[in-house]
């Protein structure tokens, strides 16, 4: 994706992180992906896997 899109994307961690739908919970719904210290993503958790 580039600037100013929007889509469905899979992001695997290497460690545990807290997340909700954000239809279950507004406060852990979101997600900001950080690197060297600029946001490079931003978005909304529809569902989880596994």
């Amino acid at each position: 994706l580039t600037r100013n899109m929007s889509g469905m994307v899979e992001i695997e961690t290497d460690r545990a992180v807290s997340l909700e739908p954000y239809s279950a919970c507004k406060a852990l719904g979101r997600i900001t992906l950080r690197s060297a210290g600029q946001t490079i993503a931003a978005g909304i958790i529809e569902n989880l896997i596994g």
